[in-house]
């Protein structure tokens, strides 16, 4: 028997390091897990979190996210747009409004995803690798269950690199968690269809 536990909410990197060393004093995670996962360094012999070390590791990961993903080429350079007012799609995206645009930007450091009028998916990094690159808690064989290729799947803010979505799926999965038109179900339902952007727009006004 595998058991991982359920999956996580949110950015590994963006929880307290404090919460994480409870965790650790709890026995709830490893060692290792708290610097595979959460980019937590702890001091077995302080018995408490290294805070410089874990700075340090927290940015190495962010790099190394950068360095592994594949980010589409667009022309010039995407703006960073004001979110402290923006609408929250969830803790990753915020729908932003700009004269008579309906933009779509990372909730942690605003640079712009997507404009609703024109694009249909989000602009991320994405990163496809093995299973295990999930995290240590990742401890049995795929094949032992499917017969097709399955993957860790990893969609990243190409600015900050916080980590939007990540799956284990099949290769072949729908990228599902880039479509624009799929945000609706993320609590902006009229960003459903982008013909009707410009008239939900003045009916919020």
């Amino acid at each position: 028997m595998h058991w991982q536990g359920g999956g996580g909410y949110g950015d590994p990197l963006l929880r307290s390091p404090e919460a994480v060393e409870a965790d650790l004093i709890a026995g709830k995670v490893t060692v290792t897990a708290a610097e595979e996962i959460y980019g937590v360094a702890y001091d077995e012999s302080s018995e408490h979190v290294d805070q410089a070390r874990t700075q340090s590791l927290r940015l190495r990961i962010r790099d190394e996210r950068k360095q592994r993903s594949t980010v589409e080429a667009v022309s010039g350079t995407r703006p960073i747009l004001n979110v402290s007012h923006g609408r929250r799609i969830d803790d990753n995206l915020v729908e932003v409004r700009v004269d008579d645009s309906v933009l779509v930007a990372c909730a942690h450091c605003g640079v712009q995803l997507a404009d609703t009028a024109t694009d249909d998916e989000l602009w991320l990094g994405t990163f496809d690798g093995a299973p295990r690159t999930a995290g240590p808690q990742v401890t049995s064989d795929h094949a032992t269950y499917v017969d097709g290729e399955v993957v860790f799947r990893q969609y990243c803010c190409p600015n900050c690199w916080t980590a939007v979505f990540s799956s284990i799926v099949p290769v072949e999965h729908p990228e599902h968690a880039r479509t624009i038109a799929l945000l609706g179900r993320r609590r902006v339902p009229w960003l459903c269809r982008r013909s009707d952007v410009r008239t939900a727009a003045s009916l919020m006004s």
